[in-house]
């Protein structure tokens, strides 16, 4: 079958030939004028600019949060002094200053902590910080706050570590802190809130 094919093939293209005589000659010639006109194309040269961007954006990181616990007591204890127990903390920003926004999830004007009856206790924020252009191996910036905040400006670390930054490797100072009218005068219970820390590069 496939030796059949094959001549069958080949008388073809012989009756074609004899069959178109000058036309087949003109259509060679045709082919062979195209074959000349491409292969001198091709020696043609275009260019364009092309134009390569890589953008890298700033870093900034927050590490060492831990859990705050101002502290625990029996039903009928009471305080006479504010409590509570820094975190040190590190913030790194490739500017070498950050923004930090603290909200709570218990909303509100004021910072509650929140019980399981839904009680609450007032409580602040106690922050120590560096300014721009500090070079104290201290935080020279303290403030409290009550209500949400932000921060700016603050001198961040170079490192993502801050190894050998401010006190303590670290370059932030956070505290809870309830006040003894705030404690007292909360039922018993377990008071909680969970807040949220952004930072970003300034």
């Amino acid at each position: 079958m496939a030796y059949r094919s094959t001549k069958q093939a080949m008388y073809t293209h012989t009756r074609a030939g004899r069959y178109l005589g000058g036309s087949a000659r003109l259509a060679t010639a045709v082919l062979l004028s195209c074959l000349v006109v491409c292969t001198t194309g091709a020696h043609a040269q275009d260019s364009t600019d092309v134009e390569i961007t890589v953008t890298k954006s700033e870093s900034v990181k927050i590490s060492d949060v831990d859990d705050w616990l101002v502290g625990i007591w029996g039903p009928s204890d009471s305080i006479t002094r504010r409590q509570g127990v820094f975190d040190y903390m590190c913030v790194h920003s490739s500017t070498g200053l950050y923004r930090l926004d603290f909200s709570s999830t218990n909303g509100g004007a004021g910072l509650t902590l929140r019980s399981s009856a839904n009680d609450t206790m007032g409580y602040l924020v106690v922050v120590y910080s560096y300014s721009e252009n500090s070079s104290r191996a201290f935080p020279d910036l303290r403030q409290e706050f009550s209500t949400p905040f932000s921060l700016n400006r603050r001198l961040a670390s170079p490192t993502v570590s801050c190894v050998g930054q401010g006190f303590a490797n670290a370059n932030l100072y956070m505290a809870a802190a309830v006040n003894p009218a705030d404690f007292n005068a909360a039922p018993p219970g377990s008071y909680q809130d969970t807040i949220i820390m952004t930072v970003s590069a300034e």
